[in-house]
């Protein structure tokens, strides 16, 4: 996946106490999980700091931990002193989609987000967002555990507050972006629609990256390389008729795309 050196010069990050040219298995943030030959990120949050558990991480098989901390340990632990964690993580997630030229597809919405990407998957067979992984610590996750050969990923993004979305953005620099809907959601963070509204069309204004956009025909946003989806007669994807039950799915639309 990496070597110790790589992931370093990724970092700008120290190594200390291992061998640069060993490889890593794989990223976690969890010391419980099993962490044979993998990199373990200690993340720090409200009521927890991973750095109290990476002797735990070594001792069950990581070969090599972050650090943003000047801790003393009582035996020379592998490490790679960084400045913060988070953001490593990051940093690594989005050199590992450049790396590997992965293809990213991005869904956000208000509401819809979970239905439209779990289909997506089981039309398309890429792999994507698990559980909820779709926050500023889920997505970067979920970008490590694609399959470095597949050459395409779903990604599930997910917002609280400003600012977010420009993160997420810069680390997944998606191709194809789906806006299910803008709605009253998380207005406890964005405080208002017109926040909300900023922060999803994000993944497409100004997006470099973007070859296609598809949005909701209620949302008000014109630009080149985006197509609408609805009832509307406007709508580039028109909803015709739709049945779900036990026995069926079944959906009807029409498309022009212009």
């Amino acid at each position: 996946m990496f070597t110790i050196s790589e992931i370093a010069k990724i970092l700008n990050g120290e190594i200390i106490n291992c061998n640069a040219d060993s490889n890593i298995a794989g990223i976690s943030t969890d010391s419980r999980e099993n962490l044979n030959g993998k990199l373990f990120i200690p993340l720090i949050g409200k009521n927890f700091n991973g750095h109290d558990f990476i002797h735990q991480a070594i001792k069950k098989g990581a070969c090599v931990a972050l650090t943003s901390e000047n801790r003393k340990y009582n035996e020379e632990l592998p490490l790679i002193k960084v400045r913060d964690t988070l953001k490593s993580l990051w940093e690594i997630a989005k050199y590992y989609i450049l790396k590997n030229k992965l293809k990213v597809i991005a869904i956000t919405g208000t509401c819809g987000k979970t239905t439209t990407k779990d289909i997506l998957k089981h039309i398309t067979g890429f792999y994507g967002t698990e559980k909820n992984y779709n926050n500023l610590i889920g997505v970067p996750l979920t970008v490590l555990n694609a399959d470095k050969n597949s050459g395409n990923i779903i990604v599930e993004l997910g917002i609280n507050v400003e600012g977010e979305m420009k993160i997420l953005k810069e680390i997944t620099t998606p191709e194809y972006v789906i806006i299910t809907n803008i709605g009253y959601g998380h207005l406890e963070g964005l405080l208002s629609i017109n926040k909300v509204f900023e922060e999803k069309t994000m993944l497409i204004k100004g997006n470099k990256d973007l070859i296609k956009g598809f949005i909701h025909d209620k949302i008000d946003y014109k630009g080149e390389n985006i197509l609408t989806f609805g009832k509307s007669e406007k709508a580039n994807c028109k909803l015709i008729k739709s049945d779900s039950s036990l026995m069926i799915n079944y959906i009807e639309f029409s498309y022009k795309n212009k």
